[in-house]
């Protein structure tokens, strides 16, 4: 926090950088000025040194110590200093130069030290000196402006920074910003001093392509003495660590030149946080609202914010496992942010009298709240948390073991099916515990599943508990069922690391599933995904939440789809540009069959694959109208496809939100100027995967 301060503390000193990561447009004079001294030190992502998001600005307070071959730059408080050595061949010329923390003949020595703290190591980097001169006697440095980047270990560790002694170069900072994003544009204005015509403003350096002008009224502008242009830029920041380069304005009477640099960061915004299911709402017994069935037209407010782990703050979207029991009426339940207008979608669709359950996902409201809309009828309502996503307010550590990032597969595949393994059903008070071998190194990294669980033929009434197969189970229901149907409903389960548990000789990620009844019952679960431990260099997609669920495909009045699915077909479905975008990879959605003719089940997929995978993610009877939540890999036009079994029946699908991909690419642009039309798509293989015989325990 004490950095903080002095970062606010000096911002008269450059008057643009302590805001610069949250202001719209910040201003910088890149016209020479008169001689200052000043050191910074932009803080990197896993800096033993000093920590992204912190920096220091040093200018009235710093101290020189100038030598023939050396520079140190000393400021306070905090004790930084940096020294920069001319290698052993000869003196510093403007140019650059590789750097290390003992120089040679012809690399440079550069350290950084603050806080009594140091890189340690061999400290590997680069200094481009802009301007330098010496006293012609003593070869003294007389005045040195310079950038430089100094590695503590590896790239997202870099520190960069402004070195700056009795020089009139000037510099701008833009502060960080996270992964995908762009940091806050500033304004970079030139004041003629004479007559001067500019030529085309460009941009330099190693890290020049992680920059980008947004507006020029300079390049080929004539300027008479005292007239002014401007020039406005950003930097996206596309990996961890310090982003440096030189923004030139070419001219006869001399190229204007400023140093910009910035420092991209990992955030938690988007990550996903498993939880063990815990209950927040139970109209039966007061849990969470008023003791009683929410009557027809009505809705609840429930608080969500602070209870199940769930944080008061940093939360973009929770994870709800949505029970419905004994309703009075076919109708559904629609659930929203509280402080926003009802959407036209459905998050769980039921006949009278069903007791059954759908995954939700809803982004909280700004005071913490869910509301939960009961269209007709009047029915009591449970809702299980099971997780929740960052948002970009978020402080969590990016890095900490419970966030995680996702991928799905190409094609959803089977793990548990226990109609075709040969071991029967599994009993009534019995569980089996699966286990899922992606491969030594991959496996201690994934944090959750993300399944489609159906129960087939049950001999009686129950439901099924789903959790990590190795801690005791919770007491919340996955899905509900009554004899002889058949259920389906998706689910995010924590993993686990099971050996005995599940036959193994070394520790798998794992997940179990309970069957409460007192009857056997058949289980399939198809594993659409995983949430894992992203890292540099290999990250997944992190969830963005839509405003309100989205109606996007309707069949019955032609939007998305045409008309009604008839018994064995597929069609594509586009997601429009409201709904997905370039850089998304998955559409989380609620999909819904509507009044299926025959006993059906609907199958989505990514839409490069033409063959059905052998998986469902919704089972409807005659008549009745069902929903259930799918997390479906979209193609290149962020194109899906949707699949009936049986009979004809309408579709519809409400999108909750998309995964992205991390961090978010930049969209390219055509000749014109426009973005282009064909999204970025990662192609994704299907895991590597051995799955285990499942293992089952009373």
């Amino acid at each position: 926090m004490r950095l903080r301060a002095i970062a606010a503390s000096v911002v008269v000193l450059i008057g643009v950088a302590a805001t610069a990561a949250t202001a719209t447009t910040a201003q910088a004079a890149i016209s020479p000025r008169a001689s200052f001294t000043a050191l910074t030190v932009e803080g990197a992502p896993a800096s033993y040194v000093l920590r992204a998001g912190h920096r220091e600005f040093i200018d009235a307070q710093v101290t020189a110590d100038p030598s023939p071959v050396a520079l140190i730059l000393s400021g306070n408080p905090g004790g930084w200093s940096v020294i920069l050595r001319a290698p052993t061949s000869g003196p510093l010329h403007v140019g650059s130069y590789q750097t290390d923390r003992s120089g040679g003949p012809t690399t440079a020595l550069l350290d950084v030290v603050g806080e009594s703290r140091g890189c340690g190591g061999i400290g590997a980097g680069t200094v481009q000196v802009h301007d330098v001169a010496y006293d012609p006697v003593s070869q003294v440095i007389t005045s040195l402006a310079a950038t430089y980047s100094m590695s503590c270990g590896s790239p997202e560790s870099t520190l960069v920074g402004e070195l700056r002694f009795n020089s009139s170069v000037d510099y701008a900072r833009f502060g960080v910003a996270a992964l995908g994003t762009n940091t806050a544009p500033q304004t970079l204005t030139v004041t003629a001093d004479r007559l001067t015509t500019f030529g085309t403003a460009s941009l330099e350096g190693a890290n020049a392509d992680h920059w980008h002008i947004t507006t020029d009224s300079c390049s080929s502008a004539t300027l008479a003495a005292g007239a002014t242009c401007a020039v406005a830029l950003a930097a996206r920041a596309t990996s961890e660590g310090g982003l440096v380069a030189d923004l030139r304005l070419p001219s006869a009477a001399g190229d204007r030149v400023v140093s910009v640099t910035a420092v991209g960061i990992n955030t938690a915004a988007g990550a996903f946080n498993p939880l063990p299911p815990t209950r927040v709402l139970d109209t039966r017994s007061g849990l969470g609202a008023t003791r009683a069935p929410v009557g027809s037209g009505l809705e609840i407010n429930v608080p969500i914010a602070g209870r199940a782990s769930i944080p008061t703050t940093g939360v973009s979207a929770v994870v709800l496992n949505v029970t419905v029991v004994a309703p009075t009426r076919p109708g559904y339940l629609t659930i929203y942010p509280s402080g926003t207008t009802r959407p036209d979608a459905s998050s769980i669709n039921f006949p009278a009298g069903w007791t059954g359950a759908n995954l939700v996902t809803v982004p909280m409201g700004a005071d913490g709240r869910v509301r939960f809309y009961n269209a007709i009828g009047s029915t009591q309502v449970l809702a299980d948390v099971v997780g929740f996503y960052h948002s970009a307010t978020s402080t969590a550590d990016p890095t900490a073991s419970g966030l995680a990032d996702f991928v799905s597969t190409a094609r959803p595949y089977r793990a548990v099916d226990t109609r075709s393994d040969g071991r029967g059903p599994l009993p009534g008070g019995y569980h089996l515990v699966q286990g899922l071998d992606y491969g030594p190194a991959f496996n201690v990294r994934i944090r959750a599943f993300a399944v489609n669980i159906t129960v087939v033929s049950p001999g009686a009434t129950g439901y099924l508990t789903t959790w990590d197969g190795i801690s005791d189970p919770p007491n919340a229901s996955t899905l509900n069922f009554t004899r002889g149907s058949v259920v389906a409903n998706m689910a995010t389960i924590p993993a686990g690391r099971c050996t005995t548990e599940c036959g193994s000789a070394v520790p798998l990620p794992s997940f179990g599933v309970l069957n409460t009844s007192s009857a056997p019952a058949h289980i399939l679960v198809d594993v659409v995904g995983v949430y894992f431990q992203g890292v540099e260099g290999d990250r997944g997609w992190r969830y963005q939440s839509l405003p309100t669920p989205t109606r996007f495909v309707d069949s019955r009045r032609g939007l998305g789809l045409p008309s009604a699915l008839g018994p064995g077909s597929s069609l594509p479905v586009i997601a429009p540009s409201a709904v997905a975008g370039y850089n998304t990879q998955a559409i989380v959605s609620n999909l819904t069959a509507v009044l299926p003719s025959k006993v059906t089940f609907l199958t989505l997929w990514r839409n490069d694959l033409s063959a059905v995978p052998p998986v469902s993610n919704l089972n409807a009877g005659p008549g009745q109208v069902l929903a259930n939540m799918a997390i479906t890999g979209v193609y290149y036009a962020n194109d899906v496809r949707v699949f009936n079994a049986a009979g004809s029946t309408n579709v519809i699908m409400d999108a909750a939100g998309t995964m992205e991909e991390y961090p978010a690419l930049v969209v390219p642009q055509t000749a014109k100027g426009t973005a282009a039309l064909t999204p970025q798509k990662r192609d994704v293989a299907p895991l590597p995967l051995r799955v285990l015989p499942r293992v089952m325990h009373p």
